[in-house]
């Protein structure tokens, strides 16, 4: 890493949530404008998170500057519920600070992320991402390729 101070590793969740809080709401107001036009409000299940992590099963990555917060990811990582022997890892939130886009801190996290991936004996790693917050190229220099397309359907109440 090119910045003096840049240090990126895992956080437990109790003691970085209250941090990421604030970078959760601002993404959710970006990600998900049609929620927001709609009054549904960012409510986070804290004790599923509490409870993957516990089973060792969610890892949260957090890039930082000195104490700021350039970017993190959230990663889940289980079994394949279609193949019981290989596991998936998924990409619950990944972030990056508006001021740090397009810069070091998104190849630092997927470099980061990847490598955890491996130790993890991922046979998989599913990123999905918003149909205009588009980072293809930088999945594809990765080695991911197209895999599904996920169309969404309001059902209402």
């Amino acid at each position: 890493m090119a910045q003096q101070g840049l240090k990126i590793g895992i956080e437990k969740f109790d003691d970085v949530i209250k941090e990421l809080e604030p970078l959760l709401k601002e993404q959710y107001e970006e990600n998900e404008p049609g929620y927001v036009d709609q009054s549904i409000e960012l409510d986070p299940d804290y004790d599923i998170y509490r409870l993957l992590e516990n089973q060792g099963n969610l890892f949260i990555a957090v890039l930082r500057d000195n104490t700021q917060i350039l970017g993190y990811f959230i990663l889940i990582n289980q079994p394949h519920l279609h193949h019981k022997q290989k596991v998936l890892c998924s990409v619950d939130i990944l972030y990056v600070d508006p001021a740090h886009r397009g810069g070091e801190a998104i190849f630092t996290l997927m470099d980061f992320m990847i490598g955890l991936c491996r130790l993890l004996k991922t046979k998989w790693l599913r990123i999905g991402m918003k149909v205009d917050q588009k980072f293809e190229s930088l999945l594809k220099k990765n080695g991911f390729k197209l895999d599904e397309v996920v169309y969404s359907l309001d059902m209402g109440e």
